[in-house]
């Protein structure tokens, strides 16, 4: 499968109504191709933006319809030579559902796209079980939720823990957080989460849609949360002062906790394992 043929695809694996035998060699591709994971990565967040737009309040300019495709013409020739790779097919794609939404903000999603795949949004909650000024994890129904509850007016950044590219800022004043982590791709996701002024940052790796098959490397820490996030099919959460002491690992281990244990202990490292399932790595 080429790249070009995977692109066509993006939209039905997105909506998950891919022919099974296609999809499989779909994401044999992507592990296999970093570019293309790129790509995908840009298509699912941009997909995943345009569906929060649903709930914005905008006004529709009176002539929409004769305009649209002149001003996604002039950003085009304005941005000729920038626009991601993805983006040279987007005009000859085939509609699902997914692509169709995108044609109403085409222009504006042009203008802010973000390059990661998972996403993070948020609910304001009257929330009195978080502990007050702690980032907190939970999983809800499979999903990784993010708490806080502030003591004040405080600001939660959630940002990619591969890029470092900020994701999603959220303002609180006095009000409790409850954000789901949501990773769609196929590989694990990393997100760093951090309160401004605040440290340290807290990085969790959340599993993505198919179960690594990668038993042994090395690296540093966020490394590890990776591959043990994809391998167990568990979140891993990093609550550490310094997070690039270099560490190795094999998983012969059933258990992910023994797994996490067995390869960070030389490292001055201490793991434990929540009621919640999560792996959570911290200082001693």
């Amino acid at each position: 499968m080429t790249n070009d043929k995977a692109r066509e695809f993006f939209s039905t694996y997105f909506e998950g109504t891919l022919d099974l035998g296609l999809q499989q060699s779909f994401e044999q591709k992507l592990r296999t191709d970093s570019e293309l994971m790129a790509d995908y990565a840009a298509f699912v967040e941009t997909m995943n933006e345009l569906d929060a737009m649903r709930y914005e309040e905008i006004e529709v300019p009176q002539y929409l319809s004769d305009r649209i495709a002149t001003r996604v013409e002039q950003a085009a020739e304005k941005n000729r030579g920038f626009a991601p790779s993805w983006a040279t097919w987007l005009r000859g794609l085939a509609l699902g559902t997914a692509a169709t939404a995108a044609i109403a903000f085409a222009f504006v999603a042009v203008q802010n796209m973000k390059v990661e795949g998972p996403v993070a949004t948020a609910s304001l909650v009257s929330n009195n079980t978080v502990n007050v000024d702690h980032l907190n994890f939970k999983l809800v129904d499979g999903k990784v939720v993010l708490q806080y509850k502030p003591s004040g007016s405080k600001t939660v950044v959630v940002s990619s823990g591969v890029t470092g590219k900020e994701m999603e800022r959220f303002p609180l004043d006095g009000a409790s957080l409850e954000s789901p982590l949501e990773n769609n791709l196929p590989e694990t996701s990393l997100f760093d989460v951090q309160v401004v002024g605040e440290q340290p940052t807290t990085t969790i790796a959340v599993p993505g849609t198919s179960r690594s098959e990668e038993k042994a490397g090395s690296g540093d820490v966020k490394k590890l949360a990776a591959a043990l996030a994809g391998f167990y099919r568990v979140p891993v959460v990093l609550e550490l002062q310094d997070s690039s002491k270099p560490v190795s690992w094999d998983f012969t281990q059933t258990d992910a906790r023994e797994a996490a244990a067995a390869a960070v202990t030389s490292a001055g490292y201490s793991v434990d394992q929540r009621t919640n399932g999560m792996i959570v790595i911290m200082d001693r």
